[in-house]
């Protein structure tokens, strides 16, 4: 339920903001998928679960780096 969420929110940015060239990763995948191109949403999906990994990975560190 908070993906669908946070999908809709960024479905909302490119409905306001978007042009021909301003696309968010999450739109491009989603333009990929739907046109049945499954080896370019891989790699699209491979590099937003990377960059939020390392935002993850970050976010802990900076955490416990505070806590001290």
């Amino acid at each position: 339920m908070f993906c669908f969420g946070l999908s809709l929110g960024d479905f909302g940015v490119v409905a306001l903001f978007g042009s021909q060239d301003f696309l968010t990763l999450p739109y491009l995948l989603y333009q990929k998928l739907g046109s049945y191109r499954t080896q370019d949403a891989y790699g699209l999906a491979m590099l937003i679960w990377g960059a939020l990994g390392l935002m993850f990975y970050y976010a802990a560190r900076w955490r416990n780096h505070a806590a001290r």
